[in-house]
């Protein structure tokens, strides 16, 4: 693997995290998107910084964006952008959003990046070099599972939401606790380094999730569907964690997908 990847990913997340942060608590402009989702000028500035960075060095990638939508060029090389992660919670002054950049090649994640613009915390991975939140080596946790806080999402369908809090009502009663922190790439960064034990993804999208499913994976977590198949980013569905968190999550979302 090129470290120029890394980098670029790294320069890229810091450039939209700079649109972030300066519009941060301030009045913007916000759309609401046909999925009932919100998007603001914050989000599309963001995006933009990000892609002038990646088309500057990689001109002839593939892009699959949030807001903009794929520019479908080279097949093999592909990056995954979600330029403001908890876009909700940035709208109501929440500090808990980020942005997210994985790049892939022939559908392998190679590199990912997660920025934390107001906390100032860059989470990064190359495959086959470890995982690193400011420039620290980090682990997945292993505590015993009833000491386990887990992170969850939803979508905002409302059947998924319904399935999302049954899921989290099975888990709840087994572990300490399950949050729904509203940006499942960040939740994915807080699963890396320890801070969550596990976290269950439902409904997610490729560009939520990229770079955290690898920044994950280099600290020793293991990616499997709802059911235990192995699973990959690609997956809408899926469960991270040390091997045996995911399997005690698998044996009671199971129960409650019946």
């Amino acid at each position: 693997m090129n470290n120029r990847h890394l980098t670029t990913a790294i320069e890229a997340a810091r450039a939209a995290g700079a649109v972030i942060k300066k519009h941060f608590r301030g009045t913007v402009i916000i759309e609401e998107k046909s999925d009932g989702s919100f998007v603001s000028m914050v989000d599309r500035g963001a995006e933009r910084a990000a892609l002038g960075v990646i088309e500057g060095q990689f001109p002839v990638h593939s892009i699959v964006t949030e807001e903009a939508g794929v520019f479908d060029r080279d097949p093999d090389s592909i990056w995954y952008i979600d330029p403001l992660d908890g876009t909700t919670n940035f709208l109501h002054h929440v500090p808990f959003f980020c942005v997210s950049i994985g790049y892939a090649h022939k559908g392998v994640l190679e590199a990912g990046v997660i920025f934390d613009p107001v906390h100032e915390e860059l989470f990064c991975a190359e495959r086959g070099g470890g995982a690193f939140l400011n420039g620290k080596k980090i682990e997945v946790s292993n505590p015993e599972f009833k000491n386990a806080v887990i992170g969850a999402c939803r979508s905002s369908e409302i059947a998924k939401k319904k399935l999302g809090l049954k899921m989290a009502q099975a888990l709840e009663e087994r572990v300490h606790g399950v949050k729904f922190m509203g940006s499942a790439a960040l939740e994915l960064a807080y699963t890396s380094c320890g801070r969550f034990d596990g976290f269950v993804g439902l409904a997610v999208n490729s560009y939520d999730v990229s770079a955290g499913v690898l920044i994950c994976e280099e600290a020793g977590a293991e990616t499997v569907t709802h059911s235990g198949k192995p699973a990959t980013f690609l997956d809408k569905d899926f469960v991270i964690g040390n091997k045996e968190i995911t399997l005690q999550i698998v044996k009671y979302i199971k129960k409650a997908k019946v």
